[in-house]
Parts: structure tokens; sequence; C-alpha cells
């Protein structure tokens, strides 16, 4: 079965086995072992999905989920409406690359504390999440010495 051609049930095209992604459940008789779509139409496909509000919706939870941060984008939405639809901190609605705002939450217990852009994000946790090292970074930057 090593290359042999098969034809793309949706872009038509013959290729070799090895441009179709391996079949989990039963093949199909014209394609041993195999998805009936060639790697590249099932990208295009996959793509295509995650660009609509039901796909984006699917694909931001999952990520949430898989971060360990119980949010649905139905909360997340409620949450930014709430900041005026900016970061919590400095007020961004998105970060510089352009991209949606983070999900800010206490790593030791899972609680959300609000949506921040990127920056302000990695801010915190660059400071370990901890009060008293931002009030000596605060008190660095009004007087211009470490207390």
């Amino acid at each position: 079965m090593d290359n042999c051609l098969i034809t793309c049930t949706r872009c038509k095209r013959a290729l070799p086995d090895s441009e179709f992604y391996r079949a989990k459940s039963k093949a199909s008789r014209n394609n041993p072992g195999r998805k009936s779509h060639c790697k590249e139409c099932t990208r295009k496909q996959r793509n295509d999905y995650y660009r609509t509000p039901e796909g984006y919706k699917k694909k931001i939870e999952k990520s949430w989920k898989d971060k360990g941060i119980s949010m649905t984008l139905a909360l997340y939405n409620e949450m930014l409406d709430k900041q005026a639809g900016g970061c919590a901190i400095c007020g961004a609605t998105k970060n510089k690359n352009g991209t949606a705002l983070c999900v800010d939450h206490c790593h030791a217990s899972g609680v959300i504390r609000g949506i921040l852009c990127h920056n302000c994000n990695v801010s915190l946790g660059r400071f370990n999440d901890s009060v008293s090292l931002m009030k000596k970074a605060i008190a660095y930057l009004e007087y211009g010495t470490a207390q």
C-alpha cells in the first residue's frame, strides 16, 4: 500500500496515500486506512470552520480548558463589557499583535481575575503575582531607588 495514488473526494486530485491522514474508524473502500479528503483539503476545511463564530467559540473555549481556565466566550465578553472593552489595568483594547485580550487567573486557585492585555498579564506573572514585590517596584519607579 506504500505510495499508492488515492483520489481526494473534495479536490479530485490523485495523490500518494502519504497526503491523506490515517482513518481512526472504518475506512472507505476507495481509500483503505485513510481519510477521504487530502491533508490540504482537511486543513482548509478546519481553518474555514474556525473562522466561523461557532468554530471560533469552540476553539477558544478548548484553549482555555486546556490551560485549566474555566471560562466561556459569553463570560469573557461579559467581563470585557464590564471593563469598558479593554484591559483591566492599562485599558488596551487588543494586544499589539492584534490578538484578543488574555484571561488573567490565579494559578494557585484558578479564580479568574479579569481580562488583561498580554503585556499586563505577563508583567503580573513575572512578579509571581506578589503584591509586595509589585509595591517595591512601584516605590522604585516613584523614588528611583528600591526600598
